[in-house]
């Protein structure tokens, strides 16, 4: 099917947070519904001048490939890109797909964010029932963006428990933007959509906001990625930190890998409610430190601030449904679903109000709503994309358009 819409959106993208989150929200979304879109000043709020980084081009690339779209700006550097998609989502017949970024410091988390939601829609021929296989090369450990653990541990669990979207993960290699070159490679099982499906959300606000008031947090599991000489200081260090403060959690040793280089440590947790509707995680990237001075108290010191932020997260006043990064990333799919969905972190007021305060609109000509300026700056733009989405009450409620499968 191709579709040509002659109209472009022109988003800012110095506004916001004003980084990758509007590209890859911008584009994924535009990909989708066949709308062009025009995106300037990219990652102008940036250091070294802002412009795609390889991921967002890998990303771009992709979606204009398989929409067969027109494109301007498509090279790493750029800081306009105007994108005009011609093919919709439901004409890719391709059921094995590979994306190849160009280096070990391109995330491979970043690249997929920015395609599931197309190939999620990518419903193929009537009577093909075949998932999709993706396989993407890069970084699988790299600052400011999500790890893989992360994907496989905490968002993929929340999509498939909010939205029944099923998606199967493994890890075929491990890469890092620290430490000796190495090749990463992930893979990724994707389960579209049918022909005539919407996303459907599989709670209801009222359902959330009683389970988020005060979550009973029943175990972490806890994954180690880090030189062999520290695994079991990192054992013992978390282990007593996670008791102090959560006495009644079970903590489980899901993950313990060498990580083969110093300039390599990378630790995740992860908190489970104990009826199973949330989870939480927190994780740290960092490199064993060079000076001796430092040494001793490392990973005292990082096991300390990463329990902190985890405990902060689950048990502050008001409650939560999930973590400050997941919010985020929940937004494409709120404002493409069929229906009203939800997602409450703690602020001023307790969740209940979401059962019982009047709905009141969100502006979506700005940044908007609570949360991060990630989750703020994400629903601005999914809100030009998608002007018939709707936010409510700072931006915790969203009535989606419930985009169809042709």
């Amino acid at each position: 099917m191709t579709r040509r819409n002659d109209s472009i959106i022109d988003i800012d993208g110095s506004r916001g947070e004003g980084g990758g989150q509007v590209v890859r929200v911008a584009f994924s979304l535009a990909a989708i519904t066949s709308q062009a879109v025009r995106v300037n000043n990219i990652r102008a709020n940036r250091p070294k001048g802002g412009g795609l980084k390889s991921q967002h081009a890998t990303s771009i690339e992709y979606l204009a490939s398989t929409t067969q779209a027109d494109v301007e700006g498509l090279q790493v550097g750029s800081k306009t890109v105007v994108f005009r998609p011609t093919r919709a989502p439901c004409a890719l017949i391709d059921r094995i797909i590979t994306i190849a970024a160009p280096s070990e410091a391109a995330s491979t988390s970043l690249i997929f964010q920015a395609v599931l939601p197309f190939l999620l829609h990518a419903s193929g021929p009537s009577d093909a029932d075949a998932p999709i296989t993706l396989t993407i090369t890069g970084g699988t450990n790299v600052s400011f963006s999500p790890s893989f653990e992360y994907l496989s541990q905490v968002l993929l669990p929340t999509l498939r428990a909010r939205y029944g979207i099923l998606v199967e993960s493994s890890l075929e290699s491990r890469a890092w933007a620290t430490g000796p070159a190495t090749k990463g490679c992930v893979r990724y099982t994707i389960h579209p959509l049918k022909p005539g499906q919407r996303l459907q959300p599989h709670q209801t606000r009222q359902e959330l906001a009683s389970l988020a008031a005060s979550p009973t947090i029943s175990r972490v599991d806890v994954s180690i990625i880090v030189p062999s000489q520290l695994q079991a200081a990192f054992q013992d260090r978390l282990a007593s930190d996670l008791a102090a403060v959560l006495p009644t959690a079970d903590v489980n040793f899901v993950l313990l890998e060498d990580s083969g280089h110093d300039a390599r440590v990378y630790v995740l947790l992860v908190a489970h409610s104990a009826d199973g509707a949330f989870r939480w995680g927190r994780d740290s990237l960092a490199s064993y430190p060079k000076k001796p001075k430092a040494q001793p108290t490392f990973v005292r010191s990082l096991s300390t601030a990463l329990v902190k932020d985890l405990h902060r997260e689950v048990t502050a006043p008001g409650g939560s449904m999930g973590d400050e990064y997941m919010q985020d990333q929940l937004v494409v799919f709120q404002t493409l679903a069929d229906g009203e969905s939800t997602f409450f972190r703690h602020d001023e007021k307790s969740p209940a109000y979401l059962e019982d305060e009047r709905m009141r609109l969100d502006r979506g000509d700005e940044p908007f709503g609570q949360g991060s300026l990630h989750a703020q700056t994400a629903r601005w733009v999914a809100s030009e994309m998608l002007p018939a989405a709707k936010f409510f009450n700072k931006g915790t409620v969203c009535a989606g358009v419930g985009f169809p499968i042709p």
